[in-house]
């Protein structure tokens, strides 16, 4: 296999000007002479390995381009991502352009363009150090190697023995399948950093006591937590196969990629289309047409102009138009290397993007159809449309949250102050009804009394009601368990005539019980007016914004230190601080039932759980500080200092 000196050029001037990015960034080493060969050689070593235990930097090369590069250069440095770093077996000549090596990961026939020491006994096995990447088809050796001497014949007889048990003994020559043996080494490796730096964290802290120790999210706090939860929850998907197993759940075999929309719907089995079919028409009755005639009727309504597919895409969050502009760059889009969290939002345009399975790997596809049309969107006009539409959400349902029940005409007030340049209120009503589905407590319902409309917590409506005497009375007749929209109560089956009837009479009452509820609330405000709740609370997700305030914060702070250990340390102190903020705001629950998720928790036994220790101390101040309905959205600690001018 001959390399010709473009190529040499290419792979050369690429590291060079990644290494020099590295270092500049990051001042690993101090400026290198040129003329002093030892120095750059060691220079060179230092930067390289930063790089490799730092491979995100390769992202951020490739996007900042400081050399202004061309596409080529661009394309060879991506490919560095893929990289094995540490140590191997240099095997049988040295002289020449390829080489074998071995690695703990696989045996290896590489390019080295970098020179050996002419000292070396040029068959003796030797042990070196460094990286070895994709190149243009090929897998070549990434300069400097570090030489660390004549590799101990114990030593190769050991990592033989060890891929021979592994079946890893094949050399792999190509650059495609050394990408997939690198993927799985390094996600291993991550994997193994990760629970040496847990364990490591935990060994440095004191136990708390019996049962508790110090979470991972400890001394963090706000996008550090995020992105930490965030990270754990991809490597964990990675880690114990779910991540491949939900990929291989959706994804569709295909001899030959489609060439066409109804090309890719042929793919799909009968209900999985008849499915489709319904979502986009409730009224087809999808068990008279054909599989032909179902096809023919989801081609005919792919969106044809500029209003159907801004509808389309209307309903899609961020990470799923992040996934529609990676699609209109590459078609098919690997999926195998995208986070899991990324991935999970892979359907922007259902039913028009398809997982398939190629040779192993998932990729993601589009059909021309659908490329072309939203490659006339503009998009600047539709995420314009989009901050309308979550702008009216996040406000509607924050304020529902907070207050329990509030007047339209006030909700649309509060959303004229928070947007920049708000809709008229005939499109803002429009909107508001149109929003009116969520499938949590975060949302808000539509509620019309004595001729004024108001915006409702989801937890005062009539489907609430439904969906809670189902879950109590009912919970084995439950076809979705999950949480109901605001717009469909639970779907109960194999009821009896007799529990049918006590259903009906159940749900009556229950719905009675919360118009009475919002009845009285309506009653309890004659004199005290909506608290002026901040923007930045308005526009972001309500029980999110609430565990970020100050007493919730300094609550899950504290768990974060003491987290109870058969408990995810990553998700039980928001669950925790959750469940306070719930019982605090939309449950009206009294404050026993508060402190009582102390020991529903199986937090009775941590350090300061009686009243006037930490714990208890917290969870009190949480409870007074956190807005009630009652008083329509005031907390208590705000409510005295309004009537009294005294904390």
């Amino acid at each position: 296999m001959h390399v010709d000196t473009h190529q040499q050029d290419l792979l050369g001037t690429t590291l060079d000007s990644l290494l020099r990015y590295v270092n500049q960034r990051h001042h690993v080493v101090r400026d290198i002479d040129p003329d002093d060969e030892d120095e750059r050689h060691v220079g060179l070593h230092l930067v390289s390995r930063f790089l490799w235990r730092h491979r995100e930097l390769i992202e951020e090369f490739v996007r900042e381009n400081p050399d202004r590069l061309s596409a080529s250069h661009l394309a060879i440095a991506s490919g560095f991502a893929d990289a094995i770093y540490g140590t191997f077996f240099l095997e049988g000549s040295h002289e020449g352009q390829m080489a074998t090596l071995a690695h703990a990961a696989g045996v290896y026939t590489v390019w080295h363009p970098s020179e050996l020491p002419a000292s070396l006994p040029c068959d003796a096995p030797l042990e070196v150090r460094g990286a070895i990447a994709p190149f243009l088809g090929r897998i070549v050796s990434i300069p400097p190697l570090v030489v660390m001497g004549e590799a101990p014949d114990s030593l190769l007889r050991q990592l033989h023995e060890d891929l021979d048990r592994h079946g890893l003994a094949r050399p792999i020559t190509s650059a495609r399948d050394f990408v997939g043996r690198a993927d799985l080494w390094n996600r291993e490796q991550e994997r193994t950093r990760a629970e040496e730096d847990a364990r490591r964290a935990q060994a440095a802290s004191p136990l708390v006591g019996v049962g508790f120790h110090r979470g991972a999210l400890a001394g963090l706090s706000g996008d550090e937590r995020r992105e930490a939860r965030i990270a754990h929850r991809d490597l964990e998907a990675r880690r114990t196969g779910s991540y491949r197993i939900s990929l291989d759940a959706r994804s569709l075999e295909a001899d030959d990629f489609p060439v066409t929309l109804e090309d890719g719907l042929r793919l799909l089995d009968d209900d999985w289309i008849a499915d489709i079919a319904h979502g986009l028409d409730g009224e087809i009755d999808t068990e008279r047409l054909s599989r032909k005639e179902l096809v023919r009727l989801v081609c005919h309504r792919m969106p044809r102009d500029r209003t159907q597919r801004d509808l389309s895409l209307l309903w899609c969050t961020d990470e799923q138009i992040e996934l529609v502009r990676r699609l209109m760059h590459t078609n098919p889009l690997p999926l195998d290397d995208l986070p899991a969290s990324v991935v999970d939002n892979l359907y922007p345009m259902i039913p028009y993007v398809f997982i398939l399975s190629d040779g192993g790997r998932h990729v993601a596809w589009m059909p021309p159809e659908i490329r072309t049309l939203v490659s006339w969107a503009n998009l600047a006009d539709y995420l314009d449309a989009r901050r309308q539409l979550d702008t009216i959400r996040a406000c509607a349902s924050t304020l529902a949250t907070i207050c329990g029940i509030i007047s339209v005409d006030d909700v649309y007030e509060r959303y004229r102050r928070l947007a920049g340049n708000p809709l008229d209120r005939e499109q803002f009503d429009l909107a508001l009804a149109e929003l009116e589905t969520c499938d949590s407590r975060d949302g808000y319902a539509l509620w019309t009394h004595r001729g004024a409309d108001y915006v409702i917590s989801v937890e005062l409506s009539d489907v609430s009601a439904a969906a809670r005497v189902a879950r109590e009375s009912y919970p084995d007749h439950i076809v979705d368990a999950g949480a109901p929209s605001v717009r469909h109560a639970p779907t109960l089956v194999r009821l009896s005539v007799e529990d049918e009837g006590e259903f009906a009479r159940l749900m009556a009452r229950r719905q009675e019980q919360l118009r009475q509820a919002r009845i009285n609330l309506l009653a309890s405000r004659d004199d005290l007016p909506p608290h002026d709740i901040p923007q930045g609370v308005l526009s972001s997700r309500p029980i999110d914004a609430l565990v970020e305030t100050r007493a919730l914060s300094q609550l899950r702070a504290f768990v974060d230190h003491h987290v109870p250990d058969d408990q995810d340390e990553y998700e039980f102190p928001d669950t925790f601080a959750r469940a306070v903020a719930v019982s605090s705001v939309l449950m009206e629950e009294p404050y026993n039932e508060t402190m009582g998720l102390i020991g529903l928790f199986g937090m009775e036994r941590c350090e300061g759980t009686d009243f006037s220790d930490t714990l208890g101390r917290l969870v009190t101040n949480a409870y007074n500080a956190l807005p009630r309905w009652q008083l329509n959205g005031w907390s208590l600690e705000e409510n005295t200092e309004r009537m009294t001018g005294r904390r």
